[in-house]
């Protein structure tokens, strides 16, 4: 799907047909009411529509822009004095940056006004997604289990760490900040329990991550080389020539949480795995080239370290905690345990 702001674009990019071309025209004030207020049949209360009007303006007409503001406001819908304040001063943080100049760095801003306005614990959870490579489908088990392995969820009473996390997951995609994906299985488009992330969202969360030293990336378009910061703490390979030259250089005392994607490039991480001594959260199921004896030495060393790894501080494999390591059988000399 193409989204533009130019008529001739949108006709050039959609094949003719009897019943005419295939461009659907945006309404931005049925796609704000929609995202903010739950459907298209609601109204906006009117001691909001003044705001309304000119965060719509400000919005300059683009979707995104639209979908991640009105995910932010539907949680602000009533005409209390308290929603009305927050629309007021959303619409005042926004400026005019999109209304003057509707370009890349305008939508940035208005995405980061977005994600700086999350509570507290849907900002660790929002972080979390950086480590994900662009257009890469998420599975939903897997990342609820990964955030509650980081120790991002904490129980509540009447509600497992499961079921606040799918809560949390819940909140996002009702914000616009995750997206429903779609997925091919043997040739067929099936729906499936798992979202990805817009390329400039996660242009934003990447940005944050690594302000912040949240995470750090090896060979990915984020960063290929030597991590700049001393203290490694997550660390997402994301595949490639980058492991070979960097492993050897970096500090892995400190790595709590690793993660590899791609089946091939992650050797070099794979031959130090002992090394990370912290270790808390392994993500390896993309990666082709485990063998037994890396598992069997990470095995070995965490049970030297701890005489029983807590289940929710250590998830291996396929995000299952140590006790149910799992390992995929694709390789001949790969092994499962349970």
């Amino acid at each position: 799907m193409v989204t533009t702001r130019i008529e001739i674009v949108a006709k050039a990019c959609s094949s003719a047909s009897v019943s005419g071309d295939y461009v659907y025209k945006i309404n931005p004030l049925s796609l704000f009411i929609n995202r903010a207020f739950g459907s298209k049949e609601q109204s906006c209360p009117s001691d909001l529509k003044n705001e309304m009007d000119s965060i719509l303006k400000k919005c300059a007409g683009l979707p995104l822009a639209i979908v991640s503001i009105a995910g932010l406001l539907s949680s602000y819908r009533s005409s209390s004095s308290g929603s009305i304040r927050m629309w007021q001063r959303i619409s005042n943080s926004m400026g005019f940056q999109m209304e003057m100049h509707p370009t890349l760095e305008g939508m940035k801003q208005i995405i980061t006004l977005s994600y700086s306005h999350l509570p507290h614990h849907l900002k660790a959870c929002m972080l979390y997604l950086s480590i994900f490579p662009e257009d890469y489908v998420i599975e939903k088990k897997r990342l609820l289990h990964r955030w509650i392995a980081e120790g991002f969820i904490i129980e509540k009473r009447s509600l497992t760490t499961l079921e606040v996390a799918e809560s949390y997951f819940d909140e996002l995609v009702s914000r616009s900040l995750i997206d429903p994906a779609m997925v091919h299985l043997d040739g067929v488009i099936e729906a499936m329990e798992a979202v990805k992330v817009h390329d400039m969202m996660l242009e934003v969360v990447v940005s944050k991550s690594l302000e912040e030293n949240f995470v750090s990336f090896v060979g990915s378009q984020y960063g290929g080389g030597t991590p700049s910061y001393g203290t490694v703490r997550r660390l997402a390979v994301h595949g490639g020539d980058g492991p070979k030259h960097v492993v050897e250089r970096m500090s892995t005392q400190h790595v709590r949480s690793l993660s590899t994607f791609g089946p091939q490039g992650n050797k070099a991480v794979l031959h130090h795995l002992a090394e990370f001594t912290l270790l808390k959260v392994l993500d390896l199921q993309d990666c082709k080239e485990v063998e037994n004896h890396h598992i069997s030495e990470l095995e070995e060393h965490q049970s030297d370290k701890h005489s029983q790894p807590d289940q929710q501080a250590a998830a291996f494999a396929n995000t299952r905690p140590i006790q149910h390591l799992h390992r995929s059988p694709d390789n001949g000399d790969q092994a499962r345990k349970t």
